[in-house]
């Protein structure tokens, strides 16, 4: 799967994430794409996202599910590092070794019927 970025909001509440991310940014050449907002994930409007790149806790992840599935609209994806969302079956889990540290992608993609 590949996947074009035009635009992209990274939101943190730690702004020690927010200063990290902007640093990567940075470093990788993408900070014209990408705007980081230090606020609350379950304060943010996820309506016009097309897709939700996550890294949560297992429990985070369940507090985040009825969000997800409220805001976003059908044909949006969800995106997981590491983590899924209990009984919620993903669409494709991705497993990858990098650095040495194995770890999953699970894709989950939003439809009417979820």
């Amino acid at each position: 799967m590949c996947v074009r970025i035009s635009t992209a909001i990274g939101v943190d509440i730690n702004p020690i994430r927010i200063k990290e991310s902007k640093r990567n940014a940075r470093k990788s050449g993408a900070s014209q794409k990408v705007t980081f907002i230090k606020q609350d994930l379950f304060k943010t409007d996820l309506s016009q996202a097309t897709v939700v790149v996550i890294y949560l806790d297992p429990g985070m992840n369940l507090r985040l599910r009825p969000k997800l599935l409220r805001e976003l609209k059908p044909g949006a994806g969800v995106l997981s590092n590491s983590f899924d969302m209990g009984d919620w079956k993903p669409d494709k889990v991705v497993k990858l070794t990098v650095a040495g540290s194995k770890c999953s992608i699970y894709y989950w993609a939003i439809s009417s019927s979820r």
